[in-house]
């Protein structure tokens, strides 16, 4: 009776429980088809995908397919729990897997898999999990890398004793040695299982699983690399990071909170576990007992026991999930500090898509994050203790990050993060952003310019115009204000520093307000796009604060944009024995002689090593000797023994995975230490590495690494005392005992610190960037020493030597062979060597910072030299290099067009729903946006987002319905055309390269559309097509063949690209229709080949002088500016020769009153030219002035020409080169234009 009543007892306990089982079981048992095939499919196929992909493919894809077939599935399956109960989740939360979705769902496709897995790990998370799942059965050696000479031994050993075997380093293709173990080849001998490698039969154990990683976070696997594995991407995300980080944050502000919650989860992990195992235990007992329950003791313990067990763990589960939400209540406040810390890695991480060299691992990162927490000011309230944190945080992170950058991407770094932050604030939305990169980048330009009401503003400005006031609710009515009050807004726009003025009539409501100051950027960004790098600086210095749940937290501030400069005791500071140091090199600079002249003073021994053939073993011997006896090494040129580099990653890596806690974070305090491979490493021990930037640069060793930048100082005065210090000293000075020796001397390092500084200017400065270095400078100084030394100087053979040996040797541009013999004309004379010579030009059209005069310095000794050096403007005025101080904007254009550029390059290609992370807590602002008030008000349900493809199709659309609807039919035209003519050939040639062009895009549009649609595979040229319709711009393939050849013409945005077509097109029509009838005029720039249309006007007019003679070999082409300003000017065509239009000047304006060049206007960097007429002329016959206007006088002695050469587009080499236009000029000789770089162009943009 006493078994029976326990029995009963103990059957009662457990029906209520049993019976919800049974019927849920009931419930799965009729999905269970449906669900594993779900789940089997997940398995398969969405390893390789983010989160929101998975859940595209599994909620809108698969579940209605299934659905439509009539195979049941659970409602809302919830894959996590189908696929990995409770206890199993616990325990990877143990071994350091992260307890977000995507984490959870990866340890599933892991260890779920029939495939080996390919894991995608940026960083390296999956690899610390793995080290920690496996440890029991990774052989002794760890791990080992797909280019380890041991590879194939270590392969065999595992696969006998069936470890788990690790290989990294994978980049883009697999090992072909690892198929056979890939495909599972096995071959069956008795009761053994063997796999051939490599013609050899190696056994194989059933307990033998491989991992293969790679670091790289966005590889491109072939097909059947993919489908021999299963991919799975582990790149950490946002939400995950920022739990991780939080962790991080609770252990070191209060570490009992952290300690109680992770005891807490090891007690649930712990019970459910127990619970699960004594239900097996019971209903297996119950199953196999085939007599009486009650003859049965074990039965009847094991079910009070379940009993007794199971209210004890439903209690304790209980008690464990009110504790759990109180911890996490409290965790609550710290967690701004963990999302701001969540945007500074992402921010990070973005970067590499700008240098392959600015790679940064979590580890780096969280060793950052940690110091910063030490570092931060102490408070006993929490909220200021956040605010403390956040603001040491961002800085730390900012200031150590910038280090590792080249100055130019600092900037961009900088303003990415802040508009991460005010997204995930919703201060901004992605559409603001998105304003700011594209402006009206989209915008049809044939139509928007025609209604421009100012004629001050150029085309693409006034596109920005009206996209801004499309997009922004502050500038709305900005194209009719523009009109309305044009003084004002003319007066802002000509000012040399307009965003420092009140702008026009919007300064009132850009003054309040959390966006203010980003509104304010997107009005310069749009009227002075040259403004905008001051602009975003203003931006950041303005955005100090924010308010964030009723309190203000730190943003960034005036001290990010201040110029911080490391030197080599600030680098050292931070460096450790096993920490080495990377040095990213650019043109003209190099940090050896700091590194050891900073060695002599810690009296440090230091070994240099020069990477190149044969190198590797003795830079591998001084590092082992290094590390041994505490000297430092320097490994110059790293980039040229790239496989040197990888075997030098191996040796730092760390031997032994540290163990992690459910968040990530190593079990031992403080931040993850590197454990070197070296045999000894001694703490005085220094390793330093200096490379220029390499695609191919090994990943993990960036990793590991401290990053620096090194660059030249830049200026003219920066310039000079870098060839003072590094080639000429006092001994260098006193060789020849004569004041000209010295004077040009300093006039050689004068003109080379003004050669290099051009370049900055772009095409306007040099057409093609020269790489000029000190070798060309001590070349000139010896050549001119020995030629002093044998006699008397030679003015025509130093300049010869200089401008066309020495320097010219470099120069393949011939218009840049006449601005560096000009330089040499005029600072290397006779006139230099006289008192009173300056090097600036006499006048000038801006002044020149406190009147600086550039001139010679008059002292003997080398530091006068240097004092008078030192005394040069901080800024130098465009003009000291003879460029126009309009340049000075064409250079800032450049720096804007970069900045944005790179920031486009970042932008996540695809757009969520909700700019900020699910779980992040709302932000109260003080200001509301009016049109979400409105919204609200009317109760009008929010407009869903454009997707990517919503976009690129309406895009495709815009593009389709741009085309010409009428096709040009081969057959028919050229039946109308009289082939006779060569101007009629040109056409038709024409004509067919424009038809080619339509056919391509028309059929290019269609496949991204069918694409889009998920009609045909997306190939990686189908991607990137679609990622620059995206971001407003032309498709490569639309511009260029895969050859190089230019298909179409450049434009910088898609709108400017489609107004073209539609130009060239109005342009053919009609003259095909009137074959018969010439064109008046002609559109230059329309045509595919400009040079061959002159060369059929040369034809054309040779065969109407064929009564003369003429021979078309004795034929010049001959160009003269007409008195036409516009097209509608011209009544009919010229009896002989044609008239063109559509050019501008850059670098000078045309004076059509006086029929001169004449200097450029303020702010106007290009000039529009009249018409100009071209015809032929014969060699024999006397040549006309071109440059002259028609009917005014051309012979007159004072006039001068400047070949000015012609163009298609702002890039001026050789490829794009037209034809030149001898242009007069009255007030200044030849020589000024040509180093003004004033050059005609086709296409301005």
């Amino acid at each position: 009776m006493e078994q029976a009543t326990t029995l009963i007892d103990g059957l009662s306990g457990e029906r209520a429980r049993w019976t919800d089982d049974s019927s849920k079981f009931d419930i799965a048992k009729q999905c269970l088809v449906g669900d594993v095939a779900l789940a089997s499919a997940f398995i398969s196929y969405c390893g390789g995908f983010n989160q929101e992909f998975r859940a595209i493919i599994m909620q809108q894809k698969l579940t209605p397919d299934l659905n439509a077939r009539e195979i049941p599935t659970t409602n809302n399956l919830h894959l996590i729990d189908f696929l990995v109960n409770l206890a199993q989740r616990g325990d990877w939360a143990l071994e350091g897997l992260p307890t977000d979705p995507l984490s959870l769902q990866n340890g599933i496709l892991v260890t779920r898999s029939s495939r080996y897995p390919l894991l995608i790990d940026p960083q390296g998370q999956a690899l610390n999990w793995i080290k920690n799942h496996g440890a029991h059965q990774l052989p002794t050696f760890g791990t080992t890398a797909l280019s380890s000479q041991r590879l194939r031994d270590q392969l065999e050993y595992c696969m006998a004793e069936g470890k788990a075997l690790i290989i990294t380093g994978i980049q883009q293709s697999l090992d072909p040695m690892l198929d056979p173990v890939l495909e599972k080849n096995i071959i069956i001998k008795g009761k053994s299982k063997f796999i051939k490698i490599l013609d050899k039969l190696c056994e194989m154990n059933d307990s033998f699983t491989m991992y293969l990683i790679t670091r790289l976070p966005n590889p491109i696997f072939s097909p059947e690399d993919q489908a021999k594995t299963t991919v799975v991407d582990f790149t950490v995300t946002r939400r995950g990071l920022e739990e991780q980080l939080l962790a991080r944050v609770i252990r070191h502000e209060s570490k009992a909170l952290e300690e109680q919650l992770q005891t807490v989860m090891e007690q649930v992990a712990k019970n459910t576990r127990s619970l699960l195992q004594l239900d097996e235990e019971l209903l297996e007992r119950l199953s196999a007992n085939q007599g009486n329950l009650l003859d049965d003791d074990a039965l009847i313990n094991v079910l009070s026991a379940t009993k007794t067990m199971a209210l004890d763990v439903q209690k304790k589960l209980i008690t464990a999930d009110e504790t759990r939400t109180s911890i996490r209540e409290k965790r609550e406040t710290y967690r701004p500090a963990a999302t701001r810390g969540a945007l500074l890695y992402f921010a990070i991480v973005d970067m590499t898509s700008v240098s392959h060299m600015y790679q940064t691992s979590l580890a780096q990162f969280q060793n950052l994050f940690d110091k910063s927490m030490d570092s931060a000011e102490k408070t006993a309230m929490p909220s200021k203790r956040v605010a403390f944190l956040i603001e040491q945080m961002t800085y730390v992170v900012c200031r150590n990050i910038c280090r590792g950058l080249y100055e130019r991407d600092r900037l961009s770094f900088k303003l990415l993060l802040l508009l991460s932050i005010l997204i995930s604030a919703e201060r901004l939305t992605p559409n603001d952003v998105a304003l700011l990169l594209k402006g009206g980048a989209a915008l049809d330009a044939t139509n928007a310019v025609n209604i421009k009401p100012v004629p001050w503003l150029s085309d693409m400005t006034w596109l920005h115009v009206l996209a801004l006031s499309n997009e922004h609710k502050v500038f709305r009515q900005l194209p009719e204000e523009l009109a309305r009050h044009e003084a004002e807004w003319r007066a802002w726009f000509a000012h040399n520093e307009p965003e420092t003025k009140p702008i026009p009539i919007y300064e009132a409501q850009l003054a309040t307000g959390d966006t203010g100051a980003f509104s304010r950027l997107l009005l310069v960004r749009a009227l002075r796009e040259d403004r905008t790098l001051l602009c975003v600086n203003d931006f950041i210095i303005a955005t100090s604060v924010l308010e964030y749940q009723g309190q203000k937290l730190p943003v960034l501030g005036p001290r990010y944009v201040e110029n911080n400069t490391d030197t080599i005791e600030t680098v050292y500071s931070s460096t450790t024995a096993k920490l080495p140091v990377i040095f990213l090199l650019s043109a003209g600079a190099d940090t050896t002689d700091a590194i050891e002249t900073f060695a002599r003073k810690k009296k440090r021994q230091v070994t240099c090593v020069s990477m190149g053939e044969g190198q590797e073993p003795i830079a591998l011997n001084a590092i082992s000797y290094g590390a041994e006896n505490g000297s430092w090494v320097v490994i110059q040129n790293a980039h040229l023994g790239l496989e040197f580099m990888e075997t030098l990653e191996e040796l730092l890596l760390p031997d032994t995975p540290q163990k992690q806690n459910s968040n990530g974070c190593s079990s031992e305090d403080g931040p993850p230490i590197l454990t070197s491979g070296l045999p000894l490493c001694e703490p005085e021990f220094r390793l330093f590495l200096t490379t220029e930037p390499h695609p191919k640069f090994p990943i993990g060793l960036l990793q590991l690494s401290l990053k620096v930048t090194v660059e030249p100082p830049s200026g003219l005065r920066a310039g000079i005392l870098r060839s003072f210090s590094v080639i000429v000293d006092q001994d260098r000075l006193d060789r020849i005992e004569t004041s000209q020796w010295r004077s040009l001397v300093y006039a050689l390092c004068f003109l080379h610190s003004i050669v290099q500084e051009r370049r900055k200017f772009g095409p306007l400065g040099f057409c093609v960037p020269y790489e000029f270095n000190d070798g060309d400078l001590n070349a000139c100084l010896t050549f001119l020493e020995r030629h002093l030394l044998n006699g008397a100087l030679s003015w025509p053979t130093l300049q010869y030597m200089v401008s066309e040996v020495q320097y010219g040797g470099k120069i393949t541009d011939s218009f840049d062979r006449k601005v560096f013999k000009n330089y040499c004309e005029l600072w290397l004379s006779a006139e230099t060597c006289k008192p009173g010579f300056k090097f600036s030009p006499g006048t000038t059209l801006q002044r020149i910072r406190d009147d600086f005069a550039y001139d010679l310095p008059t002292g003997e000794a080398f530091e006068e030299f240097i004092s008078h050096v030192s005394t040069f403007p901080s800024v130098d005025s465009p003009e000291i290099f003879g460029l126009h101080p309009n340049a000075d904007l064409a250079y800032r254009g450049q720096e804007v067009n970069y900045l944005l550029g790179t920031l486009i390059e970042m932008q996540p290609k695809h757009t969520s729903s909700s700019p900020k992370a699910s779980h992040s807590p709302p932000v109260t602002t003080n200001t509301t946006s009016n049109r979400r008030t409105s919204e609200a008000k009317r109760k009008i349900p929010p407009r869903p987002p454009r997707t990517r493809e919503d976009i690129v199709a309406e895009r495709c659309a815009e593009a389709l319905g741009a085309l010409p609807s009428v096709t040009y039919i081969e057959d028919e035209y050229v039946r109308n055309l009289d082939l006779n003519l060569p101007v009629n050939i040109f056409l038709v040639q024409e004509i067919q390269r424009f038809q080619a062009v339509i056919d391509l895009v028309r059929a290019h549009l269609d496949l991204i559309l069918h694409a889009s649609r998920g009609e045909v595979v997306i190939t990686q040229d189908l991607n990137e097509a679609m990622n620059r319709l995206f971001d407003a711009r032309v498709p490569q393939n639309w511009l260029r063949s895969p050859s190089g050849d230019e298909i179409s013409w450049l434009a910088p945005t898609l709108g400017i690209w489609l107004a073209g077509l539609r130009k060239r097109d109005d342009q053919l029509r009609p003259w095909l229709a009137n074959s018969r009838q010439r064109p008046k005029t002609y559109w230059l720039p329309g045509f595919f080949n400009p040079a061959g249309f002159l060369t059929a006007v040369q034809q054309e007019v040779t065969r109407a002088r064929a009564d003369d003679r003429w021979a078309l070999d004795s034929v010049a082409l001959d160009v003269q500016v007409s008195e036409f300003d516009r097209i509608e000017q011209v009544k009919a065509p010229p009896a002989e020769g044609v008239y063109i239009y559509g050019l501008s000047l850059d670098g000078a304006h045309w004076d059509s009153k006086h029929a001169t060049l004449k200097e450029s206007e303020p702010k106007a960097l290009f000039c529009a030219m009249p018409l100009l007429f071209v015809t032929a002329i014969s060699s024999k016959a006397p040549k006309q002035s071109g440059g002259a206007m028609k009917g005014q006088p051309t012979n007159s002695a004072s006039s001068l020409f400047y070949d000015c050469p012609v163009y298609r587009y702002k890039l001026r080499t050789d490829r794009y080169y037209i034809f030149s236009v001898p242009l007069a000029t009255i007030q200044q000789p030849a020589r000024h234009w040509t180093l003004r770089g004033v050059a005609m162009l086709c296409f301005t943009t």
